[in-house]
Order: C-alpha cells, then structure tokens, then sequence
C-alpha cells in the first residue's frame, strides 16, 4: 500500500486544490513539489472544477503522465457521514482493498486530515487538527452517469466484482455523533446486523435538529418517519436471522446513477487505454462498510435512490432481471450464488430500510439547507429533498 504524503499546505491555503496538488506531489505552478516524475509544472488552467457533493470536491487535475482526480474533504465529523475524525483517508483504505477488482478508482496518493503524532490519530490534540479534512488523488475513469433503462445489468457485474473482493478487518461504530471516532489504523467500518444499524442511524438523523426553529413546519413529517422508524425497527428484529450466517463483504451503500461512469461501447468498454471489465466504474466510497451485499443490491433498488437524478422506478420485472443479472455475474466469477428466493427477499428488506435511511437524512438536510446551515449547499439537492418530503405518504406506502 503506497504511504501517504507526509505533506500538508499551509493552513492558509489548504482549502484550494493547487495548494493540495502540491501536498500529494503533482507539481503546480508556483509550488513546490516532491514528484520528480514530472519535468514541468502543471499551469494553474489545468486544474479544473469537476463536482462537488454535500461533504467533497472533486478537481481534475491534467497532469503530465495523464489526468487525475483530486478529491477534498470538508473536514472534522461535518465532512463524514459515518461520524469520522479522518474520513479522507477512510477513503483511501476502501479504494485501496478494492484495487484489484476492476470496478473502482485506484488510489494513487494521500494527505491525511493531519500527520498525526508518531503515527496514530489517538495522539492528536484534537479530532479536528486540521480543519480542511485532506485530500486523495486517483485515478480518472471516463464516462457518464449510469442509465437505469439500459445499464442496470453494468451495475449487477460491478456489484458482483466488488462483492467478490478480499475483506479487511473491521469494527461496528455507533451512529454518527459530536464526538468524531477514530478507526484502528488499517480497519474499515462494520454494520453487520444492517437493519438494526440503518434504523440507530436514522433516528440521530431525526433526532439531530428537533430544537431548530424551523422544525414545527415539518412536525406531520417527522412523525410519519417516526412511525415508519419503528416499522423498521420491527423488521429488523424479524429478519435479523436472514443476515446473521452471511459472508461479509465490503458495500458502497450510496449506489446512485451518477456515482457510476459507463463509457462509451458498453460491456468491457474502454476509453483510450482504459478498459472496465464490467462495462462500468462505481467512483464515491466515502460511506463504504463491511456489511451484507443487499445494502447494495437495495440502495441501487430503492425508489430514494434511482429518482434522486432521474424518472426511473424499478417495477417488479425490472427488479427481478437486475437480481438475476448479479446472480449471474457472481457465477461467471466463481462466487457463491444466493437462491433467487432469497436474493429477492432480503433485496427487499433492504430496500425498506434503505428508504428509511435516505428519507431520515432529508429531513436533517432540510434543516441545515432551509435555516442557511449547510457548508456546502446545492439548490438542486435541496429541491429534490423538498420533493421527497412533500411525497413523503407516496415513499413509504
């Protein structure tokens, strides 16, 4: 595993990408770099705007051995969605164990949250040593956003190359909370009893913002994902068995359209040198966990997922084919193959708790967005969570 630059910028130019481009040893112009693979430095023109999310920004950067994405995080528990001290390199771990598969990124370099003393983030002054969070570098992959109507059985092959990856250790956390945790260097996050761990999730997202002064006007709301809270939770307790024998494997968990790149060709598509064995890349594994395969397979399912960038509902012939797509990609790959009984069954019960989930975190989104809250705010985001939460009896019917 490559190690991570020992570099940070100076603090009054950590939040800008040419300031982290020099950290992580890409040469800009105007700083000083350790990459001596280079022979010029990159003009400040070639480095590019390319997306950014609630908690990251992505950055092209047109080096000269060939493009290459940089990626910064907010920092702090504000830039994690598991509640992480450094989530940046969490990140980098994840991308790193999934090297091999074909499906994903590879991680090439790394400026942590901090250089934390004598190695371990325990030491650390404080969790928030360094505000901006750090950044990774990576690879580009070209493409464009999955297409549910076409793509779908890209996204079963991916699933299934993922799935099928070799496991690092890993530990549970509790939900996310004030105090960011720090994972044991080399372990990723565990939810091994899924349900039960998506239901502790959603109600600190309900709970987080009971006291805002705006909350009167989403009360109906909140009670109604109250209810259908503990729906789930019943659920949770009903099938805890269907998941307790599994194999664990390592889940995105956050399988949206535009978190896949499908270049242009299809299946085993390439892009000038760059080939995708399973006809598409899954980039964005900030949320990653050791977990059941069926957050996956219920994430890319769930209605909160496929109509957050698109118009598309899966019905259950749509459903059905996808399943036997990833049933069948996992038996082209030598992997064991779950009845399509099963596969159905806990696809489903995924899928409840994944809407409990996706609706619980618009609604604290909400919060943050209407009362000026949020860091990093985008009008389209917060349109959609509006829509979601005025069709709220249509979600959870």
């Amino acid at each position: 595993m490559p190690g991570p630059a020992q570099v940070v910028p100076d603090e009054a130019d950590a939040a800008t990408p040419h300031a982290w481009a020099a950290a992580l040893g890409v040469p800009v112009t105007g700083k000083a770099s350790g990459a001596a693979s280079a022979s010029e430095p990159i003009p400040a023109a070639d480095i590019s705007f390319l997306a950014a999310g609630e908690y990251h920004e992505n950055w092209l950067v047109r080096a000269p051995a060939g493009p290459v994405v940089l990626r910064g995080n907010r920092g702090g528990a504000a830039g994690s969605q598991l509640g992480l001290a450094d989530q940046i390199s969490y990140e980098y771990r994840v991308l790193h164990a999934l090297a091999g598969c074909g499906a994903t990124p590879r991680p090439l370099a790394l400026a942590p949250v901090a250089v934390w003393p004598e190695g371990d983030p325990a030491r650390a002054s404080t969790p928030d040593a360094a505000q901006t969070g750090g950044a990774l570098l990576m690879q580009w992959l070209p493409g464009r956003p999955l297409d549910y109507r076409t793509d779908a059985r890209h996204a079963a092959r991916v699933f299934a190359a993922v799935h099928a990856a070799p496991v690092p250790p890993a530990v549970e956390l509790p939900p996310p909370g004030p105090v960011p945790h720090v994972l044991p260097r080399g372990m990723l996050a565990a939810q091994l009893a899924p349900v039960a761990a998506i239901v502790a999730e959603s109600s600190a997202l309900l709970d987080r913002h009971v006291g805002h002064p705006l909350a009167p006007r989403m009360v109906h709301i909140r009670h109604a994902l109250l209810d259908y809270r503990d729906r789930v939770a019943r659920l949770a307790g009903d099938t805890r068995h269907l998941f307790a024998g599994e194999t664990p494997v390592i889940a995105n968990t956050e399988v949206n359209s535009g978190n896949f790149l499908v270049p242009e060709g299809g299946s085993a598509a390439s892009s000038g040198d760059m080939a995708a064995p399973c006809g598409a890349w899954l980039v964005d594994w900030e949320k990653a966990v050791v977990t059941t395969r069926y957050q996956d397979l219920g994430h890319f399912l769930a209605p909160s997922t496929t109509l957050w960038k698109t118009d598309f509902t899966f019905d259950a012939a749509t459903r059905a084919a996808f399943l036997e797509d990833y049933r069948e990609a996992l038996r082209h790959a030598g992997q064991p193959v779950p009845d399509a009984e099963e596969c159905a069954a806990k696809a489903d019960v995924m899928v409840r708790a994944v809407l409990l989930r996706g609706l619980s975190w618009c609604l604290m989104a909400w919060h943050e967005y209407a009362g000026g809250g949020r860091a990093l705010a985008h009008a389209d985001t917060f349109r959609t969570i509006e829509r979601y939460l005025g069709n709220i009896a249509w979600f959870l019917r």
